[in-house]
């Protein structure tokens, strides 16, 4: 499970077609994107699942305007990096 900005490392570490989200700023979604990643638009509550790679991103403090708010993505995201587990 990736978090906030920590997705932009994805294309570095899984290669070209990894799939993720930062939320929906435009030229971080765009250099994901440039860098061979597969950027999915996503709210701060959303998370975005790559089931090929086994990868769950959420925005969190990208777009976050709480920490209550943020928690909603990151406990989707535990949630379902612990489906994945299984």
């Amino acid at each position: 499970g990736y978090l906030c900005i920590s997705p932009m490392m994805l294309p570095r570490i899984y290669g070209d077609g990894i799939e993720g989200t930062i939320g929906t700023d435009h030229q971080t979604a765009a250099a994901f994107n440039a860098m061979g990643g597969q950027h999915y638009p996503c709210t701060v509550e959303a998370i975005h699942v790559d089931r090929r790679h086994k990868v769950v991103t959420t925005p969190a403090y990208m777009l976050a305007d709480s920490v209550f708010q943020a928690a909603k993505g990151i406990d989707a995201l535990v949630v379902e990096v612990l489906a994945l587990c299984e």
